[in-house]
């Protein structure tokens, strides 16, 4: 332990978060310090004189307040993930930028392709790393959407991020407590997609890590491209904006594979619900079933094909349980790669958030052994 703390003092400047987005809780914390450090002082200098062969305890009941703020403060820096860069550059045929997206509506909880066709899309974006189609020094992105769209990992090389963020992805598991949740605040999220939404999602991420990294904007390259997982649908209202999209993709030299799962015949919307074991009036409302319950959702290789033809890239479908799409995104990630030799980093790293947890469980000890400091 020590020398991994003179280690740490000696790098600290190396320090890195995998997952920064949780630093700015740190202000709010910060504030909280500061206030407990002012009443402190306050109490400390209006009490009175203590009375002979006694004294006050330094902290007194506070000391429960400041445990409780390092308790925090260690949770949240093991949140963010802070890690010792330990890499070493290697060399090997050009390293590939592979952005995979997921279709979350509910269309994608049908068991027409077995177990679900989420979880089909879940288990070949998994592959990727599991199968090593991805090599050291290639990079992964995850982006998941419906009505809505939002990054799960940022393109990055360390991409076995790639199976964590597939796993905060709702499971067929705990999709039920998800959906009732959703079904009964009547939120619409999951009854539709946003096709155009995600793509515009996609170039302007790339974009701001091209622009953090001192480049001109837009970057073109030919290493870059899309994995889209998906049943389409019916985008006719957003067909404009998704020509838009296809535009500024083409622009940056992406092209998109969509990969089609879902079956011909389909499967009724009623069915579905009834199928993961809903019931009207206890885990969504009735109105649900008259306005969408007698619908079918299909493969809809229309949508999927616009996005294949807008970039110049291919498509294949999984429309039963012996199809498979892993022949076919291991030939589409090897065509993108260059044939040149090209140095990269290999990215290893010493997890540092352990550390942080053993802080934290120090001063829930002090908590609970009720320590007079």
């Amino acid at each position: 332990m020590l020398n991994v703390l003179k280690s740490l003092l000696e790098r600290l400047d190396e320090v890195t978060f995998a997952d920064p987005q949780m630093l700015p809780l740190f202000y709010p914390l910060g504030l909280l310090f500061i206030l407990t450090l002012l009443v402190l002082s306050w109490r400390i200098f209006t009490r009175p004189a203590p009375m002979h062969g006694s004294k006050y305890a330094l902290f007194g009941t506070m000391k429960y307040i400041f445990s409780v703020l390092a308790v925090v403060a260690f949770c949240l820096l093991a949140l963010a993930r802070p890690y010792l860069p330990q890499g070493s550059i290697q060399w090997k045929e050009g390293p590939v930028n592979c952005i995979v997206v997921i279709d979350q509506s509910f269309s994608m909880f049908a068991p027409d392709v077995h177990p679900i066709r989420l979880a089909v899309a879940k288990a070949h974006a998994r592959a990727l790393v599991e199968k090593s189609i991805l090599k050291p020094g290639d990079k992964v992105a995850l982006f998941v959407f419906n009505k809505n769209s939002r990054i799960c990992v940022y393109l990055t090389n360390y991409f076995r991020r790639l199976p964590e963020g597939i796993d905060r992805i709702t499971p067929p598991r705990s999709m039920k407590r998800h959906l009732a949740k959703w079904i009964t605040l009547n939120d619409d999220s999951y009854w539709f997609t946003d096709f155009a939404l995600v793509l515009n999602n996609i170039y302007q991420a790339i974009d701001m890590q091209d622009s953090s990294m001192g480049q001109e904007i837009p970057v073109k390259r030919s290493n870059t491209f899309i994995f889209f997982f998906s049943d389409g649908g019916d985008e006719s209202r957003n067909l404009r904006k998704i020509n838009d999209a296809l535009k500024e993709l083409k622009i940056r030299g992406i092209k998109i594979y969509p990969i089609g799962i879902g079956t011909s015949y389909g499967y009724k919307l009623a069915s579905i619900l009834k199928w993961h074991g809903y019931e009207a009036g206890t885990h969504f409302d009735a109105k649900i079933l008259k306005d969408f319950g007698n619908e079918y959702t299909r493969l809809d290789k229309r949508t999927l094909g616009l996005l294949k033809d807008g970039t110049g890239g291919e498509m294949t479908t999984i429309e039963s349980n012996v199809d498979s799409a892993m022949t076919f995104m291991r030939r589409v990630v090897d065509s993108h790669r260059s044939s040149d030799i090209e140095p990269y980093y290999e990215d290893d790293r010493y997890e540092l958030w352990p550390y942080c947890l053993y802080g934290a469980m120090f001063f829930v000890g002090l908590l609970v052994l009720s320590v007079r400091i």
